[in-house]
């Protein structure tokens, strides 16, 4: 399946007897313990608009003019970028300034996968009996529902395994994975204050102060051309695959052991994006999936956001009594 990805982070981490970091961390080195000899394969793509004002057409407008008492025909033509997922537009519509409206919204709109669609409004320019034209602004406007979606990985090791393999000078490859989100809105999970891959212990030892021993952080960003105010309260969740979350920023609220969702709105609009906290701890069924035939155990963790996107476009028409049209 086809995703629009800002890139993948694949680093492959070797275990060396006595081996250290050098005093200069390769790239990709901050995901990984001392240790580990990492290398990183990097894959950048376009831009994330999922929808697109492909083109506007004004037939009757010639030079950014038009004659006062005049009906106007536009025609916007959207692009669905995303060649998997239906695209629900919950406007689309002309912000008339000026001008009177004769049919100037549409909602609910589907467009599917890589289409592109063709919408008509009607309006009338103003009258003008003066000698001077009349500027006219006008803004297209295009609502649309999307879920972005990261993806990030955990990889686990029993620690009687990670000691075998580190006096002995075995290998153990272990691949991370930090999947950026599609859409316009970038979830951002840093998970670079862990680790990889994570030693299991007895977690059932654990006493209250030792809880919420691993952390990530999460950033909500608008990458898109558009613009949006802010995620509602409950679209925003994280799932922790077999992980037991601790404690989290009070935006959020742990929902049952591993899972969490925004109780707050998660404001986007004029400010430096945030960052949110999560802490977790492994459960005690990796350690039970940890066997001498499987060595190492990768867990995923997944954000995903439900929101409102909003393009535009704005057009200029001057109104004149000297238009021909």
């Amino acid at each position: 399946m086809k995703r629009l990805f800002f890139g993948i982070l694949l680093v492959s981490l070797v275990f060396v007897s006595g081996c250290t970091m050098p005093d200069s961390i390769p790239v990709g080195g901050k995901y990984c313990k001392a240790i580990g000899l990492c290398t990183v394969e990097e894959k950048t793509v376009e831009i994330p608009d999922v929808i697109v004002i492909k083109n506007i057409d004004i037939p009757v407008v010639r030079d950014g003019r038009i004659g006062p008492n005049r009906e106007i025909d536009i025609f916007v033509t959207l692009e669905n970028r995303d060649q998997d997922k239906p695209i629900t537009l919950t406007y689309v519509g002309i912000n008339p300034g000026i001008f009177k409206c004769v049919e100037c919204e549409k909602t609910n709109e589907k467009i599917n996968p890589g289409q592109e669609k063709t919408f008509s409004f009607k309006l009338t320019s103003p009258d003008n009996s003066g000698t001077m034209a009349l500027p006219g602004h006008l803004e297209v406007s295009v609502k649309y529902e999307y879920t972005s979606t990261r993806l990030a990985t955990i990889t686990y090791i029993n620690k009687n395994t990670y000691i075998e393999y580190l006096q002995s000078g075995g290998k153990i490859p272990v691949d991370i994975i930090n999947v950026p989100s599609d859409g316009p809105v970038e979830l951002y999970l840093d998970i670079s204050k862990i680790k990889q891959p994570v030693i299991i212990e007895d977690e059932s030892t654990k006493t209250s102060l030792e809880e919420g021993k691993y952390q990530i952080y999460l950033e909500v960003m608008n990458k898109g051309s558009g613009e949006i105010d802010k995620i509602a309260p409950e679209d925003l969740t994280i799932n922790f695959r077999d992980m037991n979350v601790k404690s989290c920023s009070e935006e959020f609220k742990i929902i049952n052991k591993n899972k969490v969702k925004n109780i707050k709105p998660i404001i986007m609009r004029g400010q430096k994006p945030f960052k949110y906290y999560f802490s977790f701890d492994p459960s005690n069924s990796i350690k039970n999936e940890l066997t001498e035939d499987r060595l190492t155990v990768t867990k995923k963790i997944i954000a995903s956001a439900e929101y409102i996107y909003r393009i535009y476009k704005p057009l200029d028409i001057l109104v004149s009594p000297r238009a021909e049209y």
